[in-house]
């Protein structure tokens, strides 16, 4: 079962990326272009989008809306901006104003002073009664008509409602091609949703669009949830939460497992847990029908990572399983990263066994975790760590990373990390 579980947890870095960008397609014109600078700024070729240099590759850092004369530009300090051309307005206040939506601008209000014209000139034209030429101009009328089916797309387009929802927003520019279509997205929604969506480009920005951070922001929470960072929501956000803390008096190594992969002198040198908590509605990270308890125990893997595993000491098998992965480069005390990227020293998971191999993951951590005492040495030695809380998510919704297979948000299943049923 352990081998099975090292292998899927290594597939973990190539299956989960985390997010950066505005979840949007490259730019067309800058497709499969490199960049050698990171966060390097430049123009789109068409002057639509302020282009950032993200690893090693053009993304959109903001797009300009070309319909209402803004582009892409160079200022005097060097910087970007999306000002409309000679203009000297801030990039701050240009983005708090709620742009109208394409064919609601000045457009339709020239043409109604067209059908304010013709409507003055029959007035003029019917104070003549025994003038002939005023049925022409009644002709005349009928062009305004023409003109309103100008400015009218109604009857060979249909109508597109307000978006009332962030997430409605989020979902409009997701099915984009172009910064166009976006735009207009974002120009659609409501007032309310228009400000969530607001806030959310805020968050993004204010961390660097890494929405590995954003979840952890207390302001930026809520926001992203509503702009449809989400996955199935029968898995509640967070799915659970728990509590970390123990004191491990012997660290095993991975040469002390018997050849079948077992490791029958764990209970000489063991505590009870290292974890508790619950998940979903009736979850229990300890079975609360198992009848001799649990085990917990530590041990030194090939890569000089420390796995900590809690199992039952029953000899039939009960679920769920619990294993907690220090990284190897953690060599002192202290508070670390709990969650699933790169940047993440600590990795923690809850998933069940059939006794044989891992069937499936009820959750990952994500959050912090405090160390007090650590070695990486073999032998009787100690490995403590702080009462921590710690909130834990399904791999079904997981609002702060992207799956890299199919670049669905929230979603991080695959065939190798597949998770157990709602519970």
């Amino acid at each position: 079962m352990k081998r099975n579980l090292l292998i899927v947890l290594a597939l973990l870095a190539v299956f989960f990326v985390v997010s950066c960008g505005d979840i949007e397609d490259e730019i067309a014109n800058k497709q499969g272009a490199s960049c050698a600078v990171e966060g390097t700024e430049a123009c789109s070729a068409d002057g639509s989008e302020i282009l950032i240099c993200r690893d090693l590759s053009w993304q959109t850092k903001k797009t300009c809306n070309l319909n209402f004369g803004q582009y892409c530009r160079q200022t005097e300090s060097g910087s970007y901006s999306c000002n409309d051309s000679g203009s000297s307005t801030n990039n701050d206040n240009e983005d708090s104003v709620i742009e109208p939506e394409d064919g609601e601008d000045g457009g339709d209000s020239s043409d109604n002073g067209d059908s304010s014209d013709s409507g003055s000139g029959d007035d003029g034209d019917s104070s003549d009664s025994g003038d002939t030429t005023d049925d022409g101009d009644t002709a005349d009328d009928s062009d305004t008509a023409d003109d309103s089916d100008q400015d009218d797309g109604s009857d060979t387009e249909p109508v597109e409602q307000d978006l009332e929802t962030c997430k409605a927003i989020y979902d409009c520019k997701k099915a984009c091609s172009n910064s166009a279509c976006r735009t207009k997205c974002v120009n659609r929604g409501q007032t309310e949703a228009y400000n969530d969506y607001y806030a959310y480009e805020k968050c993004l920005s204010k961390h660097d669009y890494e929405l590995n951070d954003l979840v952890k922001d207390p302001d930026c929470k809520d926001t992203v949830y509503r702009c449809g960072q989400t996955g199935d929501t029968t898995y509640d956000l967070p799915y659970g939460h728990a509590t970390v803390q123990t004191s491990i008096p012997y660290l095993y190594s991975y040469t002390d497992r018997d050849s079948d992969g077992s490791l029958t002198v764990a209970y000489a040198n063991s505590t009870t847990t290292f974890i508790t908590g619950v998940f979903g509605s009736s979850g229990n990270i300890v079975d609360p029908t198992s009848i001799k308890g649990t085990y917990t125990f530590a041990e030194l893997d090939k890569d000089s990572d420390i796995d900590i595993l809690q199992s039952y000491k029953d000899d039939t098998v009960f679920n769920p399983q619990s294993e907690m992965i220090i990284d190897a480069s953690v060599t002192t005390p202290g508070t670390y990263p709990v969650g699933l990227s790169e940047n993440d020293k600590i990795q923690l998971f809850i998933y069940e066994t059939n006794g044989e191999k891992l069937t499936c993951f009820h959750a990952f951590g994500y959050g912090s975790v405090t160390i007090s005492s650590i070695s990486h040495t073999p032998g009787t030695t100690t490995i403590a760590i702080t009462a921590s809380e710690i909130d834990l998510y399904s791999f079904k919704n997981a609002p702060m990373y992207i799956n890299s297979e199919n670049g669905v948000a929230g979603d991080l299943t695959t065939e190798k990390t597949i998770a157990c049923s709602v519970k």
